[in-house]
């Protein structure tokens, strides 16, 4: 079973900033996420726990094994998509043509001195992969981040490229996934 977090809202997820690589602050909601999602994977005993290592994914896994002997592995490849020279800009204050192509086709965009979908699809699926694969049976918590996740669950449910906006997770939630290292992710 794996846990597969969205860190808790920041005050750019609040103001409509992309934040890629960057990091902002937790809002008083972010933080009040945090609370209730660690008091609902109280009850529950991970076997190995996986963070990216921008800070607010750290930040949501420690909330969530605050009291445990369990600390979470700094996995690179899990950090969120770079928006290169666009992080921590308002995605409204784009220009109209990056915007409309970001939201109509995600796939087809690179973002200056950043990453592309794809890119960042090539180092997140193969690192869940093994993160699964090294754990059969095993209860994990992966702390990420909103296309990360996006991503992760796109590959396990088996959905096409055109549906990367149709799967969404909010801030400070779990979800569930059922995998073993024999299932396709």
């Amino acid at each position: 079973m794996i846990y597969l977090v969205r860190h808790g809202e920041t005050i750019w997820n609040a103001e409509g900033r992309c934040q890629g690589q960057a990091d902002a602050d937790f809002t008083d909601e972010g933080r009040a996420q945090l609370r209730s999602l660690a008091e609902e994977l109280a009850g529950v005993t991970f076997d190995a726990a996986y963070t990216s290592p921008l800070p607010r994914a750290v930040r949501t896994a420690d909330a969530i094994l605050s009291g445990r002997s369990l600390r979470a592995r700094r996995v690179d490849a899990l950090s969120e998509i770079s928006y290169g020279s666009l992080q921590g800009s308002r995605f409204a204050d784009w220009p109209v043509e990056l915007h409309a192509a970001w939201r109509s086709d995600p796939w087809s965009i690179t973002f200056p001195d950043g990453e592309s979908l794809a890119a960042t699809a090539a180092r997140v699926l193969p690192a869940f992969e093994q993160i699964v694969a090294a754990h059969p049976g095993d209860t994990l918590l992966v702390s990420s981040h909103g296309h990360v996740n996006r991503l992760i669950l796109a590959a396990h449910y088996g959905h096409s490229p055109a549906d990367f906006w149709s799967i969404d997770q909010v801030n400070g939630r779990a979800i569930r996934l059922e995998c073993s290292s024999t299932q396709e992710p």
